[in-house]
């Protein structure tokens, strides 16, 4: 009971008990007080003949306080590393607990078509399964050339195996393109998110590819991953226009 305060049950008044000493009068007087105070209490008791009314139940009150309940504690937010591909061109964050990484030139079908950071707490739990989060991000002169993002992200479908969440506009300081997110992939939990994007002079796709499983903190690194995705100039080039998360600082 909110609120509740004190013993079980209404307190009744108890008579004070009498003096030691105490002259004959008043002896007199609380001997008839104490008949009358009998005499109410055989009326009391004996209910005048009628039905005895019924005595309360004491009620009974649990005085050990009640056990603080259990609560997970939050997870830790990441920190994140910057990983750069093995040639140097691309570049982007990952927690760092994302340890597992695959650094090397972009290959399908046996051909290179690009560069390629990968990058999970365990490659081959993420190469295939649901339950691993990790990254890929890949940049491909070649596939500019036979593809625009739009048309990138619908040969790149996972609304057989996920929840479709549709398709929505992307743009930073460097590449505009379409985002495609997926949710409760293979029967999971997971989200999966794609972005395909290139820059202005349509030259080059970049494709972004994010498999989520912890919302409180993979939404979080995703958002880090699509500020810091970026292709990187050739070694002697001139010096690029900031990256997106250089620009927004």
């Amino acid at each position: 009971m909110q609120g509740f305060q004190g013993g079980p049950g209404p307190h009744f008044q108890r008579p004070a008990p009498p003096a030691k000493k105490t002259p004959w009068g008043l002896i007199v007087g609380g001997t008839l007080a104490a008949i009358v105070v009998i005499a109410g209490i055989g009326v009391a008791v004996g209910g005048g003949g009628g039905d005895p009314e019924p005595s309360e139940t004491p009620v009974v009150v649990n005085t050990t306080p009640p056990e603080a309940p259990t609560t997970e504690p939050a997870p830790e937010a990441y920190t994140y590393a910057r990983l750069v591909d093995d040639a140097g061109r691309i570049t982007i964050d990952a927690p760092e607990p994302w340890s597992d990484t695959d650094l090397g030139p972009w290959v399908e079908d046996g051909t290179e078509i690009g560069w390629q950071i990968v990058a999970s707490p365990d490659l081959q739990s993420f190469r295939s399964s649901w339950n691993q989060p990790g990254l890929i991000f890949g940049v491909s002169e070649d596939l500019a050339s036979a593809f625009n993002p739009e048309q990138l992200l619908d040969q790149l479908s996972f609304a057989g195996q996920c929840d479709y969440q549709g398709r929505t506009s992307y743009s930073d300081q460097a590449y505009i393109g379409f985002r495609d997110d997926y949710a409760d992939c293979g029967g999971t939990n997971s989200t999966y998110t794609v972005v395909a994007a290139w820059p202005p002079a349509n030259d080059v796709l970049l494709l972004v590819q994010f498999q989520g499983v912890d919302a409180e903190r993979d939404d979080a690194a995703l958002e880090t991953a699509l500020r810091t995705f970026f292709l990187l100039p050739p070694e002697g080039a001139a010096t690029p226009s900031p990256s997106p998360s250089e620009a927004a600082n």
